[in-house]
């Protein structure tokens, strides 16, 4: 267990935006009233920071369980599930190298350019086999899946040139149409994002998952506006919509929903006392926890007892690297366990 408070240290207001790979700060606005938007405070700026950090901080055979004592958590796991976004978007990993292709795992699935008889290229969806060597050239194969009686049964073999030419990707190629529709959120992220990939914006995969109570979570977000200002005009995008992309790179369920059983991703933010309930039907590699102080009463602190029971004694050195504050009224507090789980 490793603890991050501001309890008898003078710690100084942090740039947790820049931690994140945040270039620029952003502000926020409320849609009624949008021309008085305002620099992001440091509680918010710390919420994008912990969902970014939740995000990376992926380990194989061990879940990382944090939970957050704020003094509201209204608009918490918006932010924080934008911050896990943010994460990806500037993440070279999401971008399909060749080497990159020839260290994924066989069966994965990607999409290409594939030419047709009459010369005209159109989209194909591939499962990757192996790696094989011809005249000491790399070389991986790609078995094509398409309902094409001409593409069935189809396997290629991809050399580094080809791979370049066909434009191998974890994602489909969109039409330009559905770019366009795309152009605000990526202009917005290109501005504020250092190493942004405009790439990753079409992936997906799910970065988080939100259990919380949806109609009061649309309610609390409804009117929460993100940017930046230039030139003395802010350039605003809902909240809500920037996370809630229509490629589901955010998923809202219920404490109660039976969906929770089946869906994955490498995040789960839990949005209250309801939601930390429903933990053990959580299929998430990490856990954000958000509770208000007024909800941290005797069931909460047993769950916590329970936690530290059964977590790690030694942590991996990206811990080293955390800051050792955080906004005052805010503790926090991180588990790391085997990933066997907690009996």
């Amino acid at each position: 267990m490793i603890l991050i408070n501001d309890s008898d240290r003078g710690i100084l207001p942090m740039d947790w935006l820049k931690e994140t790979g945040f270039f620029k700060h952003i502000c926020w606005a409320e849609r009624r009233d949008n021309r008085q938007s305002q620099k992001l405070p440091d509680w918010a700026s710390f919420l994008i920071w912990l969902g970014a950090t939740m995000k990376r901080l992926q380990f194989e055979d061990m879940r990382i369980f944090c939970v957050v004592l704020l003094p509201t958590r209204i608009c918490g796991s918006a932010l924080s599930a934008f911050g896990s976004l943010s994460n990806s978007l500037t993440n070279p990993n999401n971008e399909l190298s060749w080497n990159l292709f020839l260290e994924c795992e066989n069966g994965l699935r990607v999409y290409f350019l594939h030419a047709d008889r009459d010369g005209s290229r159109k989209q194909v969806e591939g499962e990757l086999g192996n790696v094989i060597y011809i005249n000491d050239q790399k070389l991986r194969s790609i078995r094509i899946i398409s309902n094409r009686k001409n593409l069935q049964k189809l396997t290629l073999h991809i050399g580094e040139s080809t791979f370049r030419d066909i434009k191998v990707a974890f994602h489909p190629h969109y039409r330009t149409r559905l770019l366009n529709h795309l152009h605000d959120l990526s202009d917005l992220f290109s501005r504020i994002l250092a190493d942004f990939n405009e790439n990753s914006l079409l992936m997906h995969n799910t970065e988080s998952f939100v259990i919380t109570n949806r109609a009061r979570w649309v309610r609390e977000n409804e009117e929460v506006l993100l940017g930046i200002v230039e030139e003395g005009a802010p350039n605003l995008l809902p909240l809500k919509e920037i996370i809630l992309t229509s490629f589901g790179r955010t998923l809202l369920c219920s404490p109660k929903s039976r969906e929770l059983e089946t869906i994955k991703g490498p995040l789960a933010i839990l949005d209250g006392l309801d939601a930390l309930r429903s933990r053990e039907s959580i299929q998430a590699r990490n856990l954000l926890i958000l509770l208000d102080q007024e909800e941290f009463e005797e069931e909460a602190e047993d769950m916590l007892t329970h936690f530290s029971g059964y977590c790690l004694r030694k942590l991996p050195a990206d811990f080293d690297q955390l800051p050792t504050g955080c906004p005052d009224g805010i503790d926090v507090q991180f588990y790391c366990f085997s990933d066997r789980g907690l009996s």
